[in-house]
This record gives structure tokens, sequence and C-alpha cells, in this order.
């Protein structure tokens, strides 16, 4: 894969998960800078206090689905609602999930382009980037 991210930002209140998910970005040298929030609350701060033209303005979001406090479908109701964000900014859930309700509700959100079942893999993660990211 030859296209690198600028910016991911990596919301998940799991820390196994989220170190893990981290070094399979950093593995595959996928962007120049992870950002890891552990909560909803924690990645709607982040996302709000950064300007859209800042270069740690994430190209991707790597958003869990169940969290406590700001669920993943609370964090998309409240970013789809920001009246400054990003709309190159794409969104792939990730979930432990079997429910195909939730992958259906997914892609009913215009920012979400992908759904990926935790742990994430490698090869999964760069074939979403390569369909979804052109230069």
């Amino acid at each position: 894969m030859n296209r690198r991210l600028k910016c991911i930002l990596l919301i998940d209140d799991n820390k196994f998960d989220t170190f893990f998910h981290e070094k399979v970005v950093q593995r595959k040298n996928l962007a120049e800078v992870v950002i890891v929030k552990n909560s909803g609350t924690e990645a709607m701060e982040f996302l709000k206090s950064t300007a859209i033209d800042d270069i740690n303005y994430p190209e991707l979001i790597l958003l869990d689905i169940n969290m406590p406090g700001l669920s993943g479908w609370d964090v998309l109701d409240q970013y789809h609602s920001m009246t400054c964000r990003n709309p190159n900014t794409k969104i792939f859930m990730l979930t432990t999930s079997i429910n195909p309700d939730d992958e259906v509700k997914a892609t009913s959100y215009a920012a979400v382009f992908g759904f990926i079942s935790k742990p994430m893999e490698i090869d999964t993660l760069v074939k979403q980037i390569e369909a979804n990211f052109h230069d």
C-alpha cells in the first residue's frame, strides 16, 4: 500500500484493543500520526477543539461501537451535528457485535465508510483504506 494518511483517530474504551490497533496502524506505517482517545467524550472534545485544517485533524476515525458513556452511535450523532467538521473525514466502525442490524445502522451515516470486526486485522484495514482513500 502506498497511501499514508496524515492522521488517524482511534476511539475505543478497551485499552488492550487500543494498544493492539495502534500497533497495527504503526506496523504498516498507515499514518503519520495516530491519536488515541479512550472515550467518546474525549474524542468529541478533541474533534471540537481541533481546526479542520490542522494537521492533526483525522482523515480517518476508527470508532468502537460499544463504549460506556458516549457510545459509538452517540459519537456519530454528535459528529454529524457539528457545524465545523471536515467533510473528507471517513469513519470505520469497530465492533465485536455480530448483529447485522449494527452494520445496516452504521451505513445510514454519511461519514461511515467501513465496518470492521475486532480485533482488527492488518489486511482488512489496508483494504478499507485502499478502497476509500485515493491519491
